[in-house]
């Protein structure tokens, strides 16, 4: 008996992990996400488009890389924002004043949503 629940614990242990392998997204699965919602919210241009999808590819590796790091949670959370603000540079340089502008009062709310969230935790 001791042997049959130790099986079904273990088989329990590894269907659960299987799971939360496949619920990650990979880096592409992501930014693509990322870019799919841009060009609905922002209505980027056919031109726009693969500028966007790179940038946010780059960005999801480099944070990725950031996260796999043996940094700290203070030089973890540090580093992934100087390389938000690059992001949303480089995003800027892509996007029109219009675009730039519904862009960030969309990023403010979604902001506002988390931290909401997060309080009420």
């Amino acid at each position: 008996m001791r042997k049959l629940i130790s099986i079904l614990a273990f088989i329990a242990l590894i269907s659960t992990q299987l799971n939360a392998q496949k619920a990650k997204e990979s880096p592409e699965q992501r930014a693509a996400k990322q870019t799919e919602w841009m060009k609905q919210e922002l209505n980027l241009t056919n031109e726009q488009l693969p500028k966007v999808a790179a940038i946010n590819l780059k960005f999801v590796n480099i944070g990725k890389e950031i996260r796999n790091s043996n940094l700290d949670e203070a030089q973890t959370k540090a580093k992934l924002k100087e390389v938000n603000r690059q992001r949303l540079q480089e995003l800027k340089q892509v996007l029109t004043p219009e675009q730039w502008d519904k862009f960030r009062a969309l990023l403010k709310e979604k902001n506002q949503k988390q931290k909401q969230n997060q309080n009420q935790k």
